[in-house]
């Protein structure tokens, strides 16, 4: 056999052996620092094992993206809007008939129960809100695998998404008591209620379908 192709092959080999020592070395240095638990930024951490767990950590987000919420980016950001105190929010809900809407007097996390009395019937409880000023737009906290961990702030509008689910309040009056929620920040609200108002997903497949067959020159 002609040296042309013996050198080459040989050179894989080694570089093949030369990877799995690497990798070898590698996964004992993992191993190592999973035991005494030091930053990855600590100076005793090796470029290569640090590169190593960026991979691994990139790997584990990739597996776990699909448990992620719907629209979650938007809800992990600020997004402005108007600032309601909640004795406001309960005073505005206390000009509806037939519903007396009260807070707990106590509060615990940085919320506040809300409950209601329809007609002459039992106080029923409805959820938590913000406690104090009340932002306009939920924010939620995300762990390091960029995974929903908890819900910082509890938007107005959100307490309005879950009164809505309810039927303790109708579309018509949210928008007659609080307003249109105009501009980019309020698009996954608007989008809640035009699901809420037709009953299916507005990325379902009977919408992308019904879109799908729609005229071009309609839109």
């Amino acid at each position: 056999m002609p040296n042309e192709y013996i050198v080459p092959n040989a050179r894989r080999v080694i570089g093949y052996e030369e990877n799995i020592d690497a990798q070898i070395a590698t996964e004992q240095e993992m191993l190592r620092l999973r035991e005494s638990r030091p930053d990855i930024s600590d100076p005793r951490v090796s470029a290569r094992a640090r590169d190593a767990w960026h991979k691994m950590h990139w790997l584990n987000c990739q597996r776990l993206r699909h448990y992620k919420i719907r629209n979650q980016d938007e809800f992990t950001k600020a997004r402005g809007g108007r600032t309601l105190h909640m004795l406001d929010f309960v005073r505005k809900l206390n000009t509806l008939s037939r519903r007396r809407f009260f807070l707990n007097d106590w509060s615990g996390g940085g919320f506040r129960g809300l409950n209601v009395v329809l007609g002459s019937g039992r106080p029923t409880y409805l959820g938590a809100v913000q406690n104090g000023a009340m932002p306009e737009w939920s924010i939620i906290g995300e762990d390091n695998h960029g995974l929903r961990r908890r819900e910082k702030k509890r938007g107005w509008r959100t307490v309005l998404t879950m009164m809505l689910d309810q039927k303790l309040i109708t579309e018509k009056e949210a928008l007659k008591l609080f307003g249109w929620p105009s501009g980019q920040s309020g698009q996954v609200y608007r989008l809640q209620l035009w699901e809420a108002r037709n009953r299916k997903l507005w990325d379902g497949e009977e919408n992308n379908e019904y879109f799908r067959l729609k005229p071009r020159e309609e839109f």
